[in-house]
């Protein structure tokens, strides 16, 4: 890991501000063409970033091999991620093409800049933003492969976050670190198991083992108070 101090969280601020803004404003006119249950699982919300390497840093990101972001915006996670832990595979996928192309011209500027910020960084991991929805079967070995994901979770329906949450849990591996803004994961939990591959509703501590869990500001909190994340770690099979 390289520490992040008060001029690095600057420096990566201002580089990611005119595509942030971007960002908003694309994600805004994308949504404003949309019926209202459809566009607000998409509201547009972005993670601070001194207060997501913070989070990072609680969650071992500096053991894990590949960061996934699912529903990624353009990037600043990622970005984020790239910036303190540069041997990480780092991931993204979102669903709407304007932010992925937003978000692509912002990871280039940001891995010029971490370059020659660092000149002992010689290698920076592989960095991806992907278009498209994450429960298609295309994505599954991005789910299966990475041993950290990150979901921000404040605009999902009960019944959306229910879908997601049995969707990482077939597809995640073992020992992989969820970290989950604003919601805890539903109990039970729908998994089809591996022997006959009937579904089967699972208590959630079967399937996912709590870490930990603490408040995190982001861009749209409450300086006092921030927003819960709830940090998971995958079992190990058998779950029943």
């Amino acid at each position: 890991m390289i520490f992040l101090n008060n001029e690095d969280v600057k420096a990566l601020e201002t580089l990611l501000q005119p595509f942030s803004k971007k960002g908003f404003e694309a994600s805004i006119l994308h949504c404003q063409k949309l019926q209202r249950k459809e566009a607000f699982p998409l509201t547009y919300g972005e993670v601070e970033i001194a207060s997501f390497t913070a989070l990072l840093k609680a969650a071992g990101a500096n053991e894990a091999r590949a960061f996934l972001d699912l529903g990624a915006g353009i990037g600043r996670a990622l970005c984020a991620a790239i910036w303190c832990y540069p041997h990480l595979k780092v991931t993204g996928i979102e669903i709407m093409r304007e932010l992925v192309d937003i978000g692509r011209q912002a990871i280039k500027c940001v891995k010029q800049a971490r370059r020659h910020r660092a000149s002992n960084v010689k290698k920076i991991g592989r960095i991806e933003l992907l278009t498209g929805d994450f429960f298609n079967p295309a994505f599954h070995h991005r789910i299966s492969s990475h041993d950290m994901i990150w979901l921000s979770a404040t605009c999902f329906s009960t019944e959306l976050f229910q879908q997601i949450a049995n969707h990482l849990s077939n597809w995640a591996a073992p020992r992989t670190k969820l970290l989950i803004l604003s919601y805890a994961l539903p109990d039970p939990i729908s998994y089809k198991g591996n022997v006959d591959g009937q579904e089967k509703s699972i208590p959630r501590e079967k399937l996912w083992r709590l870490l930990g869990r603490q408040n995190y500001q982001m861009s749209w909190s409450s300086p006092d108070s921030g927003v819960l994340v709830h940090l998971y770690e995958k079992c190990p099979p058998p779950f029943s």
